[in-house]
Parts: C-alpha cells; sequence; structure tokens
C-alpha cells in the first residue's frame, strides 16, 4: 500500500501475519496491484510477505519485508528489511549489496536513516473474492487482485512485468513526447528534437537528462496523471513543462 501526500510504497508494503481466521487463508497467495498501485506485487505465505516492483522503464525486483497482525478489519503493519536494490535507488551516496536484505540498524550503521519508515502503521482492508481493497482514514483506496496460479511451468511468470503508465507518446498543441520502456525518450518541437534518458521514484519524480540543438538539459520535477491516464502533465523544471494527453 502507498501512503498518501509523499509516503511512499517503500514505506507501507509490509505483511506478515501472526493470528489464525478465515481471513489469513484468504490472504495467502501473490496479489498484482491495480490502478494506482499498478505494478506492485505482494506475495503472502503462512505469516510472512514478499514486496516487489515489475514496472518495466522504472524498477523491477524486491522492495521490502515485515509483519503485521489483523484486529477485526484493520490491519497494522510494520516494516522490517529493505531489499539493498531497492535502497540503491533511494540513496546516491551510499551503495547495499542487492543480493541481500537490510535491517533497521544496518541501514542506520551506513549513514542512512530511515527510522521512521519502521514504525507500525493501520488501515482498514477488506476481502471481496479475489480482491483485497485497502482504505485510508481520508477515503482512498488501493486495491489488488489475486494473482492465480500458473497452469505450467512454460508460461510461468510471462506477463508478470508491465510498462509504467509514463510510457508511450504524449502530445499538446506544441511539443510530443515519446517515453521508452528503456529508459530513453525524445521530445520533439516541430522542427528539433531534444533525446534525453530518464528515471522515475516511486513518489512520482522525474529526472530527465539530455542534449538538445542547443543546450544540455537536466530536468528534474514531478509528474501527475489524470484519474483515467490518459493526461499526464509535467511539474518540471525545464523541458517543455505542461500537460499532454496519450496519443
Amino acid at each position: 500500500m502507498a501512503k498518501k501526500n509523499g509516503r511512499v510504497l517503500f514505506i507501507v508494503l509490509v505483511f506478515g501475519i501472526t493470528v489464525v481466521g478465515c481471513r489469513v487463508n484468504k490472504l495467502d497467495g501473490t496479489w498484482i496491484g491495480e490502478g494506482n498501485v499498478e505494478g506492485v506485487e505482494i506475495k503472502y505465505n503462512n505469516g510472512n510477505y514478499e514486496v516487489s516492483y515489475s514496472i518495466i522503464g522504472f524498477y523491477t525486483g524486491l522492495v521490502s519485508k515485515g509483519i503485521y497482525t489483523i484486529k477485526g478489519d484493520e490491519i497494522t503493519q510494520t516494516l522490517t528489511h529493505y531489499n539493498g536494490n531497492s535502497l540503491n535507488r533511494r540513496s546516491s551516496s551510499t551503495k547495499f549489496d542487492e543480493s541481500r536484505w537490510y535491517t533497521k540498524e544496518e541501514i542506520l550503521s551506513k549513514g542512512e536513516n530511515y527510522d521512521s519508515n519502521f514504525k507500525p502503521y493501520s488501515i482498514k482492508y477488506s476481502i471481496n473474492g479475489n480482491t483485497v481493497t485497502f482504505t485510508y482514514d481520508d477515503g482512498e483506496t488501493e486495491i489488488y487482485t489475486k494473482k492465480q496460479k500458473e497452469t505450467s511451468q512454460k508460461n510461468a511468470g510471462k506477463g508478470s512485468e508491465k510498462s509504467h503508465r509514463i510510457v508511450g507518446t504524449w502530445v499538446n498543441d506544441t511539443y510530443t513526447y515519446v517515453f521508452n520502456a528503456d529508459g530513453s525518450g525524445t521530445c520533439f518541437d516541430g522542427s528539433s528534437t531534444l533525446v534525453f534518458k530518464y528515471s522515475l521514484t516511486v513518489s512520482d519524480g522525474i529526472t530527465m537528462e539530455g542534449n538538445g540543438p542547443r543546450e544540455a538539459v537536466n530536468a528534474y520535477g514531478q509528474i501527475a496523471f489524470s484519474p483515467d491516464g490518459k493526461t499526464l502533465t509535467l511539474l518540471t523544471n525545464g523541458i517543455s513543462r505542461g500537460s499532454y494527453k496519450k496519443k
């Protein structure tokens, strides 16, 4: 689950279980995020969880794990570990081993302070068939659908990765943006083309670096999407900020 207003997915997607009941059995399995959490995958297995991203052009790999308890229709989650790969995306100064998990104490020993991320967090949830819905105090929801078991080894893992929703062609009256799944892109103004590389953060931040016909560009800021995903707004310090429609 993602926390609203800057509360990032890395912090809140933390699960495990210590109680017994029908809801526990329903949570066991793999859940795939929809909408604003598309590409997020949560695996529950008899009291343990594992969170990963499968978003081409953004991040594919393990993120975090932890424990949770259930009381009625409320889950209280506590993060216990970050994966080294995901930590390297959060820190530009500290190098973490991408093959292992890190506790809060180990992260602090490397000079990085994510102490507040490890505090317990409670949220309402409900299960309806193969769908679980998490609801925040302000009414915002996140929805996950249970992944069905593969019928054969040949199909295992097939189609599990999804492109980030920014991937594609976006246009307005002046500019045409193309964001590719490999992190490359172009911006065409009708007469010349800027070629750039871009990277995204889980809190909808974006950085674009490239060379245009007149100067080098280093832009950063935020991105925003309309609820239907058909309008992209670039809130950057450069490179043709504004709103664009998906072509």
